[in-house]
């Protein structure tokens, strides 16, 4: 699973257009201004790799991810949160 969520991050990190599309929508601010979209955007990437997770990994064991496995999730994310975080701030400053 570990190299699921690698891939899934990998992949999210490299599509331009999904993060320009993440972007423009912060940046009109739903329903309400939002201050710092670098900060909701981060916010929306760590969910969106927490529901990969919870999704792939009930597809694929056909039950809900015990306490170490959603540590194990966890570690990944503090692991690359820096990379997360730095690609955001650069398309947030394009």
């Amino acid at each position: 699973m570990r190299g699921t969520i690698e891939r899934y991050i990998d992949s999210l990190l490299e599509n331009e257009q999904l993060l320009e599309s993440v972007k423009a929508t912060f940046e009109m601010g739903l329903e309400h201004p939002i201050e710092k979209v670098e900060d909701a955007m981060f916010g929306y990437f760590i969910g969106r790799i927490i529901e990969f997770f919870n999704i792939s990994f009930q597809l694929t064991y056909h039950r809900l991810p015990n306490d170490a496995e959603s540590l194990e999730v966890g570690q990944i994310l503090t692991r690359r949160a820096m990379e997360i975080k730095s690609k955001v701030k650069v398309i947030v400053n394009k």
